[in-house]
């Protein structure tokens, strides 16, 4: 097989696997991504390794498997660190805010949060709806901490200042 042949597998498992995903296949998905996530690092394929593994971040947090969920979004924050760009980095650093939610740590949930949204933020323009996701997954934080106020205020101001989300919900 040769290099190219391998990067074409890679690729076509990477959309069986968003197709699963979008059938609610989600088990069966994760696995079509293992089996490409072998691929992208026998070929070393950096870019797309972390991509991978923040699909399985993706998919192991719909399946509530949240330390692997974490494992799988902290492997794709360090592939995409190790490419020296920010694109990337805010969705696994709020995946990884998402982990540790649900594995109660929630100072570290926020830390990962806080950092999600500032990064989101200041790449500006198509990261909007980062930045809005992360100040969701901060309300659901300072709702955990009992803290229903802060939560309440930034619910009620992500949903004034982007209307068009509530007719989503």
């Amino acid at each position: 097989m040769q290099v190219g042949d391998a990067r074409c597998e890679a690729y076509a498992l990477c959309m069986l696997s968003v197709y699963l995903r979008f059938e609610k296949q989600y088990v069966d998905a994760l696995s079509v991504n293992k089996r490409a996530l072998e691929k992208t690092l026998k070929l070393g394929d950096r870019i797309n390794s972390g991509q991978v593994f923040v699909q399985m971040a993706v998919l192991a947090n719909v399946l509530e498997d949240y330390p692997h969920s974490g494992e799988y979004a902290n492997e794709a924050y360090k592939f995409f660190h190790s490419l020296g760009g920010e694109y990337q980095l805010p969705f696994p650093l709020r995946l990884q805010g998402y982990a540790a939610l649900h594995s109660r740590n929630l100072e570290l949930a926020r830390t990962y949060c806080v950092d999600s949204i500032k990064r989101n933020y200041a790449l500006g323009g198509i990261h909007e709806v980062g930045v809005i996701a992360g100040w969701l997954l901060l309300a659901e934080i300072e709702y955990k901490t009992e803290r229903t106020n802060i939560a309440n205020t930034l619910a009620n101001y992500i949903f004034e200042k982007h209307a068009e989300l509530s007719l989503k919900f």
